[in-house]
């Protein structure tokens, strides 16, 4: 004000409404950004939500249709057949495991990960001829699901039939080399339930007859039209299937992916090169409040120090917890906020031009 005390009112008038401009047009280009930017982070955030709501739903339907599938199995009646009649083939042979293992596997013509390719070996025994009934039936119910395998039972816990024919093949899995594994558990735990209970999951694991690979399991128990107890039906969970339901990249930092309560991830993430299932590790508040059974969209320090947006969805399959984390880094994110700046700088400065002139 002293600054205008000296000057005559042709100047003191257009400076004084100058003032008053910038005096106005600052904070409104202020209040215009902050609003610019609260609309911009909305808007992303809401983006990364209906990633995370699509996935979380592909999961969950993924994991519905092997649930229905796997229901409607143990109740057809070609399924209780093919357990009576290879329970009665496996019986006939007074070293099934050694037996078996050397026709289907160490004498299959076909090399490894082909085995089941071969439609019946040729040593004239009943359990061959079984073989060759069902094996066409259970191959394409694997092939059509993309499972890893299917398997079949008998009562006391023999592994009669499995598509794929791993080490696990003609084993006892009550008391065999595998009982301790997922396969034994959910063969002992299906075993134990009636018709109308929920199915049997045993989460991913290292698997030694899959030479180490990541395994889950589920299965149903299996009855004859009388009700009598004849044996399990089991699947080995499809892996490449899972990754395709929850994994996805969002530009370069930004990826979704599925993770269980002990933080170490069930499917592949899309931003590293090797297989990240059972082997990375991710601890933030996103895989804790998930693993808990929340929702919600945080922000949130990551593993490597940088501020990310994550949104989570609580995943549960039969009592087993897992969280869907689709995130992606604020720098990422918002890196069109300068050009934002840039644009309401450009605008206030052209209303400060135009109230100078």
């Amino acid at each position: 004000m002293r600054f205008l005390t000296g000057m005559s009112i042709q100047k003191k008038l257009p400076l004084a409404i100058v003032l008053m401009m910038i005096a106005m047009i600052i904070p409104l280009s202020t209040v215009a950004y902050i609003t610019s930017r609260s609309i911009v982070v909305k808007s992303l955030d809401e983006g990364l939500s209906t990633v995370a709501e699509v996935r979380a739903r592909r999961v969950g339907d993924f994991l519905h249709a092997i649930d229905h599938g796997l229901a409607a199995q143990a109740r057809d009646p070609s399924v209780a057949e093919a357990i009576k009649v290879f329970t009665t083939a496996f019986a006939s042979i007074e070293t099934p495991q050694e037996t078996l293992q050397s026709a289907y596997i160490t004498d299959n013509p076909h090399p490894t990960g082909e085995k089941d390719k071969l439609l019946a070996a040729e040593t004239g025994s009943v359990y061959d001829d079984a073989h060759r009934q069902f094996h066409p039936l259970f191959s394409t119910l694997k092939a059509s699901m993309g499972y890893y395998d299917v398997f079949l039972f008998d009562a006391s816990g023999n592994l009669i039939y499995s598509v794929y024919k791993e080490l696990d093949y003609a084993t006892n899995l009550i008391d065999g080399e595998w009982a301790n594994s997922g396969l034994g558990e959910v063969f002992r735990l299906a075993n134990e339930r009636d018709a109308s209970a929920e199915a049997v999951f045993v989460d991913f694991a290292p698997y030694g007859p899959s030479y180490g690979a990541a395994a889950a399991f589920t299965s149903r128990p299996v009855f004859d039209s009388d009700g009598t107890r004849l044996g399990v039906i089991a699947y080995q969970m499809p892996i490449k299937q899972m990754n395709e339901a929850a994994s996805s990249q969002i530009g370069e930092t930004g990826h979704s992916f599925l993770v269980g309560a002990d933080g170490l991830l069930r499917s592949d993430t899309p931003l590293t090169e090797e297989d990240d299932i059972l082997k990375t590790r991710v601890d933030n508040p996103a895989v804790r409040q998930g693993a808990r059974g929340e929702s919600d969209l945080i922000r949130y320090s990551n593993e490597a120090g940088q501020i990310v947006h994550g949104k989570f969805k609580s995943i549960d399959f039969h009592g087993v917890s897992w969280a869907l984390v689709t995130e992606q880094t604020e720098d990422e994110m918002f890196q069109q906020l300068p050009k934002l700046v840039r644009e309401q700088s450009l605008i206030g400065g052209s209303f400060l031009a135009v109230a100078i002139l």
